[in-house]
């Protein structure tokens, strides 16, 4: 008996190594703890499975997780919950609470907007090949005068899936020039005269949060019928700055940075501008 159970623990080890080893995920949480036979252990594989999705339900499902949790967590959630309704299994039992962290920005420091950082997870969830889409999606963002007209006219109708809105007005719209929640906030703020505070800039960001996940999903829809091209002009600014500014070797001759972001937006010649 002592020899079977022996028999029995090694088995099991081996096969929770060889899990880890093959960078698998598994359905039990920490560590695949069960009371169930390893050998029936469920394993997810990277990446999960895709369907086409419905763009404008997927719009109105992330602005109503938007209210639920903010706007990382808004996008991702929308997005894996329209998964779970077209698939089921794993996305029914996805943790999505996991993105909560990324409001504002992370954490509230105003870098990546939280719409774009729960995206570009959802999107790398179900793709081996996320960059094309993502950068996509980010050249998008800061080109698009957001909240785009089909979700204020969602607000207007009352067609979004939240019953009470923090403000059904159409609200005012502008390109955020790049991709940072600081800049994207400050720049709707000044074109629209409202505060950071006010619900109106709260329900933009609800808004911003729909699009953004629809954006996603439509790029999804395409790489998965093979339509797939990127569309959106990076900004001249950053085309002509890496030129000289880019990764290498050699700081002395201008060798050190990465970016696709408009440049001119925070590097600005003094000469130029009093800024």
């Amino acid at each position: 008996m002592e020899t079977t159970d022996r028999r029995a623990f090694l088995t099991h080890l081996g096969q929770m190594g060889a899990a880890a080893g093959m960078g698998v995920l598994c359905a039990q949480p920490l560590g695949c703890s069960s009371d169930a036979d390893a050998a029936t252990t469920t394993l997810l594989q990277w990446p999960l499975a895709y369907q086409p999705l419905d763009v404008e339900h997927v719009r109105k499902l992330a602005h109503e997780s938007y209210y639920g949790g903010g706007c990382c967590y808004g996008c991702f959630d929308g997005i894996v919950r329209a998964l779970a309704q077209e698939i089921g299994d794993p996305f029914d039992d996805f943790p999505t609470d996991m993105m909560r962290y990324g409001g504002g920005g992370v954490a509230g420091y105003g870098s990546l907007c939280g719409t774009l950082n729960g995206a570009a997870a959802a999107i790398n969830l179900v793709t081996a090949s996320p960059n094309p889409l993502v950068s996509e999606l980010m050249a998008w963002y800061a080109a698009t005068s957001l909240p785009t007209d089909i979700s204020n006219q969602y607000a207007a109708n009352h067609e979004f899936y939240v019953e009470t809105l923090k403000t059904d007005a159409v609200l005012p719209q502008n390109a955020s020039g790049g991709n940072l929640c600081h800049m994207s906030v400050t720049n709707w703020c000044n074109t629209s005269g409202f505060g950071s505070g006010t619900v109106e800039r709260a329900e933009r960001c609800a808004r911003l949060t729909g699009d953004v996940a629809a954006r996603a999903v439509e790029l999804l829809n395409q790489q998965y019928d093979g339509t797939f091209a990127a569309v959106t002009p990076l900004p001249s600014e950053a085309t002509n700055c890496v030129t000289c500014h880019h990764s290498g070797g050699d700081v002395s001759s201008g060798e050190f940075t990465n970016g696709k972001m408009d440049c001119g937006i925070c590097h600005v010649d003094p000469a130029v501008s009093p800024h």
